[in-house]
């Protein structure tokens, strides 16, 4: 029976008589009830469930609602107490249109998830509410139903709680409730049913069925074609409790969606409802027939018969093909290799198709294609050659099709490489020391192929430590000209932007050596070495101006390999590896210019440098490096090869700039970015204007004043004008 937790004897719930109907749900006996605003609160005991899935299905009419919306339904354990859990909700907008709403725990519609308003007023709609049971804690969940169909199988469900709380032990209680007249509704309730499966919410009795209607026509394929008919049959899952296993007989095979995942045995959910396509793949010419079964638990087996045959093929290739490897440089096609085709008994166009990135012709000139159109008499030769946009090793087919033919596939295979002088191995690019908590490492790929990072691992050792302190595996494939960034997790946003991965081997400071190494910890294989392990240089390595702390620090351009064997002494390759930059730059962080063997161009110069000017100015851009291209910007941007204006005569510069200019060519690598920058005060007649001027920005008083006061400390003047 039904009995009061909350407010009991208040406002207690109407029973009306009459029923509320919908179609397809199970008859109702007795009477509906009424539920209104700030009253007693009821509930009914089952038996308690603690595992798997509990459903309780109602039928609702709402007759008024809020805005703010409130719950009125809910599960609970068998002693209900006030662990509510399944709550469902109602409100309306100003167009009295009606959401419901669902929560697993909350009561504050803020942590509800609703419908759209859908639904109306005075109309009556089933509902299914469904908690689930999961091992672990705070891990159960509800879901809400709104209209299903009454089948046999489950639906989807339409909400699905996003709230987390407290599990309940139990779920043996369905509860009502009248919430405050400001915010719950008033509604008519009947037909409250409680299962254990959706099955058995409906009262439906056992029957699990596999229906099938129809069965595929005979099929004939070429031998070792598949047929080029594709036959099929429908198939349902009534009352399943388990997926249906098909099988076909050797050599048919079947799919569900006949274009693709051809199998001789498949699997399908227990309520599939649809098409299972059959072909015929026969390798011996022969007749071919047999039944395709279905089965799933608790059901009878259903067979389906199958009959085919494989014909001879009408038509003998005569192919002779004596590929060797192919091998060519990135952006140059590999040298062309021949064979020789024709077909007897061909009456249709012969179709030829090479997978990528193999391209054909009949020429050995362009066109060259992956795919060619041939007459069925066509006797000659067809040229192959690969033509890759990466570097790699690559295999493909070369796939010969006509009419009434048995396929014919050649294999290929051929290596790409990226033409120049490469790196040896990955090595450290970059290395960040910034303020704070920026820092980052870089690590490039210079190799000319992609290179499995799964070998490699990064090793930060602290302060003068000859074991690692801390450690990081990497993982991924980076390709050749890239890089792979790590960071400190609290680095700034530019350096996240660009990072791949945050670790703890970016906790360092200028005095602690870092090691790209292969193989483990116990028995590295160096790759790189920054720094010397085992070394405490004090605060840094190097001299000023390059050193190690509170520096960005840039690998140069012709660097192919790391330090692979740690130094006896102190950091010798960082005055002739690395280009250092001012703290917290992060321009070159991401990217990395490698041009080996070629020196890079000196940094441009500027006449005159940056500076404060109070009048346009014609700054001149020169470089020691003869013969060599430069190039500006005046927005902030960094040059590039292909960024910026290339540099002709002086540039005139009228207001503040940044100007920033780099120098390449005729031998010459990428040179460091040179930069400066040009300020022009604002001019202020009025120290009245000067004082409520923006900090950082320069002006320049043009007004007259007098001193007031001046004294010999910091060279202090005190003015004074008219304002």
């Amino acid at each position: 029976r039904w009995t009061a937790h909350s407010g009991a004897g208040t406002n207690p719930i109407t029973v009306q008589s009459g029923n509320l109907t919908y179609e397809g749900y199970p008859s109702i006996a007795g009477n509906l009830i009424s539920l209104a605003t700030s009253g007693e609160d009821i509930h009914r005991t089952f038996t308690a469930q603690t595992a798997n899935s509990v459903y309780a299905s109602f039928l609702v009419n709402i007759t008024s609602a809020t805005t703010t919306g409130d719950y009125f339904i809910h599960f609970g354990p068998q002693t209900i107490g006030t662990l509510y859990r399944g709550r469902v909700f109602v409100k309306k907008n100003d167009a009295d249109a009606l959401s419901f709403g669902l929560s697993y725990a909350a009561n504050v519609t803020g942590n509800v998830v609703w419908t759209d308003f859908s639904y109306s007023l005075n109309t009556t709609y089933l509902l299914v509410l469904r908690y689930d049971f999961f091992e672990g804690a705070a891990n159960d969940v509800a879901h809400l139903y709104i209209n299903p169909p009454i089948t046999y199988n489950e639906p989807a469900v339409t909400l699905t709680a996003t709230d987390t709380n407290t599990d309940a032990a139990d779920i043996g209680s369905i509860a009502l409730r009248q919430g405050t007249a400001a915010n719950a509704p008033t509604l008519l309730l009947d037909g409250i049913r409680v299962a254990n499966s959706w099955f058995n919410l409906w009262g439906f009795q056992a029957n699990p069925q596999i229906v099938v209607i129809g069965e595929p026509d005979p099929l004939y394929n070429i031998v070792g074609n598949p047929s080029d008919e594709i036959s099929s049959y429908h198939l349902e899952g009534h009352q399943l409790i388990g997926p249906i296993t098909i099988v076909a007989p050797e050599p048919f095979q079947i799919s569900t969606t006949g274009t693709d995942d051809w199998e001789t045995t498949i699997q399908v959910p227990l309520d599939y409802n649809g098409n299972i396509y059959v072909r015929l793949y026969g390798m011996e010419v022969g007749t071919y027939g047999g039944f395709i079964t279905h089965n799933s638990p608790g059901a009878e087996e259903v067979r389906v018969r199958v009959d085919g045959e494989t014909l001879p093929a009408d038509v003998t290739w005569h192919i002779i093909a004596n590929l060797t490897e192919f091998s060519q440089e990135i952006g140059t096609p590999s040298a062309s290799q021949s064979y020789s085709l024709s077909a007897t008994g061909a009456v249709s166009d012969i179709i030829i198709i090479a997978t990528s990135p193999f391209e054909l012709s009949t020429t050995n000139s362009d066109p060259w294609s992956s795919t060619l159109t041939l007459p069925p008499t066509y006797n000659g030769l067809v040229y192959v050659r690969m033509n890759a946009t990466t570097a790699g090793n690559f295999t493909g087919t070369i796939t010969h099709i006509t009419a009434n033919a048995t396929n014919y596939v050649i294999n290929v295979s051929g290596t790409a490489i990226v033409s120049g002088i490469f790196a040896t191995d990955l090595f450290i690019s970059e290395y960040i020391e910034g303020s704070s908590n920026n820092k980052a490492l870089e690590i490039f790929n210079g190799t000319g192929v992609p290179v499995d990072l799964s070998q490699y691992m990064v090793l930060l050792y602290s302060n003068g430590a000859t074991s690692p302190t801390n450690t990081l595996q990497l993982s991924g494939t980076l390709a050749h000209n890239d890089v792979y960034v790590i960071s400190h997790a609290n680095a700034n946003a530019a350096i996240q932007a660009v990072s791949d991965i945050n670790s703890t081997v970016c906790y360092f400071n200028g005095d602690d050596a870092v090691a790209l190494i292969k193989g483990t910890t116990a028995n590295p294989i160096y790759i790189d070495i920054f720094g010397r392990i085992g070394e405490d240089p004090g605060n840094y390595w190097g001299t000023a101006p390059l050193i190690t702390l509170d520096k960005t620090l840039v690998r140069k351009s012709d660097v192919t390999h790391g330090v692979t064997t740690n130094p006896e002494s102190g950091f010798p390759t960082l005055a002739t590896e690395w280009e250092s930059y001012p703290i917290d730059t992060f321009t070159y962080l991401g990217w990395h210019t490698f041009t080996p063997g070629m020196p890079a161009a000196a940094a441009p110069i500027f006449n005159p440098t940056g500076g404060i000017f109070s009048a346009p100015i014609t700054v001149t851009i020169s470089c020691s490096s003869p013969g060599v291209t430069i190039r500006y910007t005046t927005d902030g941007s960094i040059p590039t090869e292909t960024l910026g204006t290339i540099y002709t005569s002086p540039i005139s510069i009228t207001t503040t700039t940044t100007l920033k200019a780099v120098a390449y060519g005729n031998g010459y690598s990428l040179s460091p970015v040179a930069q400066a920058h040009y300020i022009f005060p604002i001019n202020v007649a009025t120290i009245a204007e000067l004082r409520a001027g923006t900090a950082g920005v320069y002006y320049r008083y043009t007004g007259t004043a007098v001193i007031t006061f001046q004294q010999a400390f910091r060279h202090q003047k005190f003015i004074q004008d008219n304002t």
